[in-house]
């Protein structure tokens, strides 16, 4: 596989051992493809927020369905992973900043193939949706919504904070499906013309 750029020189992505039963290669790289096509779910990183703790409990929610679930990071990392169910198997992408998470999350849906993407948070949409479409696998994204738009545009503090509404506008109608965690959050996508994929909470 081609260098990512990882913060530790490596090539990736890797599967992270996190725990007894849990499907792993050690510090290898992917190697095969699993033999049930997963759902995966896509996050910067594990650590406690609301966001987080949303993805963790849908997800045991999910695998005790008996549903195969992968957890793919830009970096592994947070308290939130030791609950994750041992079944679920982590995919760390080994970066730092979120936009350098494009290519291996592009490299992962090629090879994996997973039946579903689910991201969140606007930052992490955006490059679930760009990596879907670099992947050429048809990978449906569904994208949560966690703030209004006009809460992301209120709190920005860099360019690319303050850039995303309109980034989301663009490519928000890529998804096949936008959920909102509240009634607040989806009433903007509908007046930012997204009501052909925003879903109500």
């Amino acid at each position: 596989m081609i260098p990512d750029g990882g913060r530790d020189g490596t090539v990736g992505p890797t599967l992270l051992p996190m725990g007894a039963g849990r499907p792993s290669c050690g510090s290898g790289d992917l190697t095969a493809p699993r033999a049930i096509r997963p759902i995966a779910f896509f996050a910067p990183t594990l650590n406690p927020s609301g966001a987080e703790r949303v993805t963790v409990n849908l997800i045991q929610g999910i695998v005790e369905r008996g549903r195969s679930v992968d957890m793919v990071l830009a970096s592994a990392e947070g308290s939130l992973l030791s609950e994750l169910p041992p079944e679920v198997r982590v995919v760390d992408l080994r970066v730092r900043r979120m936009i350098r998470s494009l290519l291996p999350l592009t490299r992962y849906l090629r090879r994996e193939r997973p039946r579903a993407l689910v991201s969140q948070m606007n930052h992490s949409n955006v490059v679930a949706l760009w990596a879907s479409r670099l992947a050429g696998q048809g990978t449906p994204v569904v994208a949560t919504v966690h703030n209004t738009l006009s809460q992301t545009s209120r709190h920005a503090r860099s360019l690319g904070d303050r850039l995303g509404p309109h980034l989301l506008r663009r490519f928000y109608p890529w998804a096949a499906r936008v959920v909102a965690v509240s009634q607040g959050a989806v009433e903007p996508l509908r007046d930012s013309r997204l009501s052909r994929s925003a879903s109500d909470a």
